[in-house]
């Protein structure tokens, strides 16, 4: 039986699926689409009358005619335009924010609950880069497509039913620029994912590098870790340039075929075709058209920026959470509700509290085997490589429900929603950063109804001196961590941990390595922890003892310490 091992963290774009994304037109952002295009129906009837009326008032030149009705007609068509085109603007803006918020927020929670490890700097890009790139297509490519082909289409109609000459002359060029757009949007998409997967390892090259800039200042490699990074860099910028070259193209071309249009109009009218009039329309319709028509070239480049994106984004959504497998795993016979699989016998009362872990076979055929039984009143300690302890751990926590499954009290973790499995699980381990906020949020994080004085106990019981605290730090247990737990020392983060998992006393307390981080006082309150602890405590330990104890002298009054395991722990090998 064998556990898999971490997979690293790739790069963005190595993915080679397609997966969608979550749906765009569900509530009310149906609503923002529904206002687009009615805006953009407005707009192209409201051009077209503007385009109509300047004309009229073209041909009543001279004529003596009274044009203060076609003016005022001409000034409401002026306004209708403008206005709605900028409430296009907010209507696509609202639409892109909304459903950019939705996947941004998913995207935190995916990599937050996902079991692989990620970089700081590539999920910084997703949430930034990426997630920049869906917005421009959502509030600046679908809102012109949307807006730009009903005008298109309207003046090209009404142009061709004038003459059909003026219908050919703003077609043609309008139908080449769609020829363009369509031949380039293949090499644009292959860029812009070349653009994005060199961003992605240069932002994992600097957050890994700042992340171990003590490290590096001490080994004398500012000057090569700069060098890293300055070529990480150089590749950005080659690729940059290399979109730049079809983007550039793109925009040259979006922009070149409204004034092949107006040309065409010009050509017509200085031949005769058309008259002066109904030249003036068409000039103005092309004026109308070549501003839609030059958004085409961005709304290309958007479109391409967002295929790329989504290469990078969908997989990581589509990974599912353990709230969201649990069932799954339930089904698939790891222990869950109704696969037959009791609890651990003991006593009545401690039978309902007991804790129960199986493993899915490696090659996936046959029952779930067990793994580790335990009551209350039991320490169990796990030794065996660091990376399958770590798996154990996530299988005990019930964030592994793929192949593992872990009953505590009868109830199954990987069903369990995250209220339920923070009560029946605590869990410390060194070198763990800590959330920003302040000291007693962090204390409470895993229960966040506990109140300051249960805060303070638990503190007490890891260790920590609260009164202490209270007078050294900044503004006591209100003081503000940041940067993973920073102004405490490693010992202090590491009772803030242990005092997180031992509130409100749950049923299993998973301690990995956690003495690591104390000192000799820190290990002493942890030994003394474990031997009172009511609950199942399971624990893994580079000492001898499970709890740091190795080669310290006894305080007075205890026996000695460090001459192996604690009295009825259990010890249990974790199988490679």
């Amino acid at each position: 039986m064998s556990t898999p091992a971490p997979r690293r963290d790739r790069a963005p774009g190595e993915r080679r699926g397609d997966e969608p994304l979550p749906p765009l037109l569900v509530g009310t952002r149906r609503w923002y689409l529904a206002g687009l295009i009615a805006l953009a129906l407005v707009r192209a009837g409201a051009s077209v009358l503007a385009a109509a009326l300047a004309g009229r008032l073209v041909g009543a030149a001279g004529t003596g005619a009274p044009v203060q009705g076609l003016l005022a007609a001409a000034a409401a068509a002026v306004v209708a335009v403008g206005a709605s085109v900028f409430a296009e603007r907010l209507v696509a803006e609202q639409l892109g924010q909304d459903y950019i918020h939705e996947l941004r927020v998913k995207l935190v929670r995916s990599t937050l609950d996902s079991d692989r490890s990620r970089s700081a700097g590539v999920t910084i890009a997703r949430s930034t880069n990426d997630l920049t790139a869906v917005r421009n297509w959502v509030a600046q490519g679908i809102a012109p497509l949307v807006a730009g082909i009903p005008l298109v289409v309207v003046t090209v109609v009404w142009l061709s039913l004038t003459s059909v000459w003026l219908g050919a002359a703003v077609g043609l060029p309008l139908l080449l620029l769609v020829a363009v757009l369509l031949l380039l949007s293949r090499p644009a998409f292959e860029r812009a994912r070349t653009v994005r997967r060199a961003r992605g390892r240069l932002a994992a090259q600097v957050a890994d590098t700042v992340h171990a800039r003590e490290a590096v200042r001490f080994a004398g490699g500012s000057a090569r870790e700069a060098r890293r990074v300055d070529r990480a860099g150089q590749r950005v910028v080659e690729a940059a340039l290399s979109r730049a070259r079809i983007t550039g193209v793109l925009r040259s071309a979006s922009m070149v075929a409204p004034i092949a249009a107006s040309i065409g109009v010009g050509l017509l009218a200085s031949s005769g075709r058309v008259d002066a009039a109904t030249a003036s329309s068409a000039l103005m319709l092309a004026g109308v058209v070549g501003a839609q028509s030059t958004e085409q070239g961005r709304v290309v480049e958007y479109r391409q920026n967002f295929r790329a994106a989504r290469r990078i984004i969908a997989p990581v959504l589509s990974e599912a959470g353990p709230s969201a497998t649990g069932a799954g795993a339930a089904r698939r016979g790891l222990g869950g509700p109704g696969t037959g699989q009791s609890a651990p016998s003991g006593s009545a009362g401690a039978s309902g509290q007991a804790v129960e872990l199986t493993r899915r076979p490696a090659d996936g055929g046959g029952d779930a085997e067990p793994l580790l039984e335990a009551v209350p009143g039991e320490t169990v300690r796990l030794v065996g490589g660091d990376v399958q302890v770590d798996a154990v751990f996530h299988e005990l926590a019930g964030l592994a429900p793929g192949r593992a499954a872990c009953r505590v009290a009868g109830v199954d973790l990987a069903a369990a929603g995250p209220r339920e499995r923070r009560r029946l699980v605590g869990y410390a381990s060194s070198g763990m950063p800590l959330e920003r906020g302040s000291i007693l949020r962090a204390v409470r994080y895993r229960l966040p109804d506990a109140d300051d004085d249960e805060a303070r106990a638990a503190l007490a019981a890891a260790g920590a001196d609260p009164e202490a605290w209270e007078r050294t730090l900044p503004q006591g247990l209100r003081t503000l961590l940041r940067n993973g737990g920073q102004p405490l020392t490693p010992g202090q983060r590491a009772q803030v941990h242990l005092a997180r998992a031992v509130l409100g006393t749950p049923p299993l307390l998973l301690l990995n390595r956690i003495d690591a981080d104390l000192d000799a006082a820190g290990r002493r309150a942890l030994r003394a922890l474990v031997r009172g602890y009511p609950g199942i405590v399971v624990l893994a330990s580079n000492g001898s003892d499970g709890t740091g104890g190795a080669g310290e002298a006894a305080p007075a009054g205890e026996g000695p310490q460090g001459d192996g395991p604690e009295p009825g722990a259990r010890v249990v090998v974790v199988p490679d």
